[in-house]
C-alpha cells in the first residue's frame, strides 16, 4: 500500500490481489484506507492483504451483512476472526456511537481479544452502519504477556472464529431463526442465549 500511495519501494500490485478484492467489501475498505493518511488505518489495510482470495470472500460477505444489519436494527455488530495460527487477528465492528467511545471501546475489545488468544498483534476496525464507510482502523502489537486482570477479564469471553467458521455464522444469519432465551448462544461461548448476546441485543 505504501508502495503504491507514496512511492516507496516494493511491489505496487502484488499478482492478483487487486482483481481478487475488486468489488468486495475488504476492497472497498482497503481503498478507502488508502486514501487515508493515519498510520493506524494503514496497518489494518496491511492486515486484510494477508487473506487469500477465498478468506476475503467469506469475510466480505460477513462484513456486508453486518453493515446491512446495523443500518436496519439501529444495533451495533461485528465480526471477530482469529488467524490459524493465532497469531493475529481482526474484529470488524458497525455503530453510531460517537467517535471517543466508539474508538475506545473498539481498542479495549482487540486488547481483550488478542490477549485472549495469546496473539502478538490484534486488528480493529470501525464501519459505518449501512454505507461501510471507514471511521476509523487500529492495530495493536506488542508480545504476550500473562496477566491476571486480563485472565478475568477473558474468562468468559465467546471463542474467536477462524474465516472458515465464518461462512456458517453468515448463512444463520441470514436466516434470522428465532433463538430460545434457554437455549445455547449460537455465538459458540457455550452459555445460555440469555446470559450471552440476548443481553448485547440479540443475535447476530
Amino acid at each position: 500500500m505504501a508502495a503504491r500511495r507514496d512511492g516507496l519501494p516494493g511491489e505496487k500490485v502484488p499478482p492478483g490481489i487487486l482483481t481478487v478484492l475488486k468489488e468486495t467489501a475488504v476492497g472497498r475498505i482497503i481503498n478507502q484506507i488508502e486514501r487515508r493518511s493515519e498510520p493506524a488505518a494503514i496497518g489494518v489495510g496491511l492486515e486484510l492483504l494477508k487473506f487469500g482470495e477465498e478468506s476475503v470472500r467469506k469475510l466480505s460477505r460477513g462484513i456486508d451483512a453486518i453493515v446491512a444489519a446495523a443500518a436496519k436494527e439501529k444495533k451495533h455488530h461485528d465480526i471477530t476472526v482469529a488467524s490459524s495460527e493465532a497469531a493475529s487477528g481482526i474484529t470488524v465492528h458497525t455503530n453510531n456511537l460517537p467517535n471517543g467511545i466508539a474508538d475506545e471501546r473498539l481498542r479495549r475489545h482487540c486488547e481483550l481479544r488478542k490477549y485472549s488468544v495469546k496473539a502478538g498483534r490484534w486488528a480493529g476496525l470501525l464501519l459505518e452502519p449501512g454505507s461501510g464507510t471507514v471511521r476509523f482502523g487500529g492495530l495493536i502489537e506488542f508480545p504476550w504477556e500473562k496477566d491476571a486482570a486480563m485472565d478475568a477479564a477473558t474468562a468468559n469471553m465467546p471463542q474467536a472464529r477462524s474465516i472458515d467458521a465464518l461462512e456458517s455464522l453468515i448463512k444463520q444469519a441470514g436466516k434470522n431463526p428465532k433463538i430460545g432465551r434457554n437455549e445455547k448462544c449460537p455465538c459458540g461461548s457455550g452459555k445460555k442465549y440469555k446470559k450471552c448476546h440476548l443481553l448485547k441485543g440479540g443475535w447476530p
